[in-house]
């Protein structure tokens, strides 16, 4: 992203904030846009209003660890329940969408399907969903990143321009 002077939109979860402080801090300084994905990315905390709410605010709370308040929200793999939306607006959050680079992506194929798979469903618009972790935790991403780099080649060879996710919908990205 980097080298080619792309600014992304990085849904961090909040216990992987509090791990890794310097890789928020230093994305935000790269000018991305960080936004909350929750605190846990444990599939049950997703299920009731009770948890997601703790979830919520946990996610918020180490954010502002690092000096970020965001305004944005992707829940984790895009669930909602039906008072999802109350709970965001006590938070002051907006629920963002997308669509996922490829449903096999967390196994790690070859960068190559993955790419194939942005590539299929990239239209004007589109927001595409790339993991850097597993559930919150570590993992390999090699073949994500390589496939981002093809798809970013691609795209932008075929005339498509990158934008953060606030800027696309006209959404404040901090609070």
């Amino acid at each position: 992203l980097k080298a080619r002077r792309i600014r992304a939109t990085f849904f961090q979860v909040g216990r992987a904030v509090l791990r890794y402080p310097e890789v928020t801090r230093r994305l935000a300084d790269d000018g991305h846009v960080i936004a909350n994905h929750g605190f846990t990315h444990e599939f049950p905390t997703y299920l009731r209003r009770d948890t997601l709410a703790v979830d919520i605010r946990k996610g918020q709370q180490a954010l502002a660890t690092v000096g970020i308040r965001p305004a944005l929200y992707r829940p984790p793999w895009l669930l909602r329940i039906p008072s999802m939306s109350a709970v965001l607006r006590q938070h002051g959050l907006q629920a963002i969408s997308g669509e996922f680079c490829h449903p096999l992506e967390v196994f790690q194929p070859r960068p190559e399907v993955i790419a194939n798979g942005v590539l299929r469903k990239a239209r004007p618009g589109s927001v595409i969903i790339f993991h850097d972790g597993w559930d919150g935790h570590e993992g390999y991403r090699g073949s994500t990143a390589a496939a981002a780099e093809i798809v970013i080649d691609r795209l932008a060879k075929d005339g498509y321009r990158f934008a953060t996710v606030d800027e696309m919908l006209g959404l404040p990205a901090y609070q």
